[in-house]
């Protein structure tokens, strides 16, 4: 996807899977008023206001990776609910990077 300034972005998508079970996948909306017009925690607690509070139950984990909206302190304290410690840059102890895997259109030749 194109932006005026001619710079290629990328999307942000969220989903959570536990036991045998797992969420939809949403698309996040990008923060026009943050900078860079990234994304913002605000718009990531909406996903979780909306989603996590429906399929969370006692004795789950909540993990996440070391994304910025991730680190931020309003998530990290988000609806008192503890989050797993992450050290950083380690995508191979994340669960759901196998999944996005799946996901992930295959190479062209």
């Amino acid at each position: 996807m194109e932006i005026p300034n001619r710079k290629v972005f990328s999307i942000m998508v969220w989903g959570a899977f536990w036991g045998s079970e797992r969420s939809d996948s949403y698309l996040l909306d990008r923060d026009f008023e943050f900078k860079k017009h990234g994304y913002s925690a605000a718009f990531y607690i909406q996903i979780l206001n909306h989603n996590l509070t429906d399929i969370w139950e006692s004795g789950l984990v909540f993990m996440q990776d070391n994304t910025s909206i991730h680190r931020a302190r309003k998530s990290k304290l988000w609806n008192g609910i503890e989050v797993m410690e992450w050290p950083s840059y380690s995508p191979d102890l994340n669960p759901i990077e196998n999944l996005w895997v799946l996901h992930s259109p295959a190479p062209s030749p």
